[in-house]
């Protein structure tokens, strides 16, 4: 135990840096450990939030954290909570779950151990008195985020500039059915946006350096980071972008003095960026050529609205279907279990050419309260409102009260608060950080960083 104390901060990033290297990748691939080398690293990856777990269950039992963890002024437990309802309503389902598909099963169950296991590491990072421990968390999150989908991103955007597609939404690259080195899906539009949103989101809040060569080439990649998510189209990650944008440069010190000018330099300019590169591919490869600069609005919100699909992407459809499944299985209480959605939505999902009238677009609730109605039911939706009310009473505080007595990295909270506020929005739409997913963890830590530095005894 000795060891693990003088090496914390070491241990805390490989612990939370295996957890990301467990994302994407499904429980039940441990059936297939040894097949090739592929199937064998992806077991490997599999197996480490059992490892991590077990690590920490048996670190909280020796250092007296784990009777800690379950006493009732705790926020992490109503989190915990969350799953633990989901859990039951497994259990009380198990019979028509495996049934249905015994492979969502398992891959439900590897979802929860790794979710759990986030939250105990967490919540371990929460009690440490340093304050680095938490710095060095969004630190490392931010260098795999970047890793990992900077390099997709200069990928996506180069075949897109030779392509004929209008929008960079509908690349092969980043369909469905496109798969990575380790025969992992490739994250879709909303995947890559959302992802490339949040390393925006950390260059505004940390762009406080004094050398104003720094600041300027900082405003200048979030420049092109937003012209790219401009050019994906993701009718969600624009309005999510636009909103959280306009409210950092509203209340950060650095943006609120020149608020106009950065609305223009990192809103308006790539949106006109943007739209004068489409209307340029319209006319290149549209039979009916129009002068370049001969500009028309064009965009999948106005696009989708003559569609069955809709200005929702299909996702009414879908919010209708989860509503009809739970009341029909009436299992109110404790829901269906752990990815309920992806069990009993698979069956409307349309594949025939011709579109039938009940067919839906995805097996996904698309919304993180249809999803906790459907896997954990309204035990589980009561948890997941009362958690989320904490944590905007917090940060109304922040904003509100100001106190002049305070401790934190401003920058830090800063954006945490509007990760946080982005992944809120985002779950209107998504299912989430309701489920072990980048969503999960980058919404889990940025959790710890609010609720550790914003206490309700927070006061002028």
């Amino acid at each position: 135990m000795n060891i693990i104390k003088k090496n914390k901060t070491i241990l805390y990033i490989i612990c939370w840096s295996l957890l990301w290297a467990n994302l994407n990748v499904d429980f039940f691939v441990i059936l297939n450990f040894g097949n090739s080398p592929i199937d064998t690293v992806n077991g490997i990856r599999a197996l480490f939030p059992v490892f991590i777990l077990s690590l920490l269950i048996i670190y909280l039992s020796f250092n007296n954290y784990l009777k800690q963890f379950f006493d009732k002024k705790n926020i992490y437990l109503i989190f915990l909570l969350f799953f633990v309802c989901q859990i039951i309503g497994s259990i009380g389902n198990l019979d028509n779950i495996l049934i249905i598909n015994k492979y969502t099963t398992i891959q439900a169950f590897g979802l929860i151990i790794s979710s759990i296991a986030s939250i105990l590491l967490i919540y371990l990072i929460h009690n440490e008195k340093n304050k680095k421990f938490e710095k060095y968390l969004v630190y490392s999150s931010i260098i795999i985020l970047s890793i990992y989908f900077i390099p997709i991103l200069i990928n996506l955007m180069w075949k897109y500039s030779l392509s004929t597609n209008v929008y960079a939404y509908h690349e092969t690259l980043i369909q469905e059915f496109s798969r990575d080195f380790l025969k992992l899906p490739v994250s879709r539009s909303t995947g890559i946006s959302r992802s490339i949103i949040i390393i925006s989101i950390f260059l505004l809040c940390f762009n406080s350096f004094k050398n104003n060569k720094i600041k300027n080439l900082i405003c200048f990649i979030i420049f092109i980071l937003t012209t790219s998510v401009f050019l994906i189209n993701s009718k969600f990650a624009i309005t999510a972008l636009i909103i959280i944008y306009a409210l950092i440069i509203f209340t950060n010190n650095f943006y609120k003095k020149h608020k106009i000018k950065f609305l223009v330099i990192l809103i308006l300019i790539p949106f006109c960026l943007s739209l004068l590169i489409i209307n340029a591919k319209v006319h290149i490869y549209s039979d009916n050529k129009k002068p370049i600069f001969n500009l028309k609005i064009k965009n999948r919100f106005l696009d989708d609205l003559d569609t069955n699909a809709g200005i929702t992407s299909g996702r009414t459809q879908i919010w209708i279907k989860s509503i009809d499944i739970f009341i029909s299985e009436k299992r109110y209480l404790f829901g269906l279990g752990t990815q309920a959605d992806r069990l009993y939505l698979v069956g409307y999902v349309g594949t025939d050419p011709v579109k039938k009238k009940d067919d839906i677009l995805s097996a996904n609730s698309s919304n993180a309260i249809l999803y906790s109605l459907l896997s954990g039911g309204i035990i589980s939706v009561i948890v997941l409102i009362l958690f989320n009310y904490i944590l905007l009473i917090r940060i109304y505080k922040y904003f509100f009260i100001k106190s002049k007595k305070y401790n934190f990295n401003y920058n830090l909270l800063n954006f945490s608060i509007f990760t946080y506020l982005f992944l809120l929005l985002r779950s209107l739409v998504e299912n989430s950080f309701t489920l072990f997913s980048i969503d999960f963890l980058i919404y889990l830590q940025c959790c710890m960083v609010i609720i550790k530095n914003i206490n309700f005894n927070y006061k002028k």
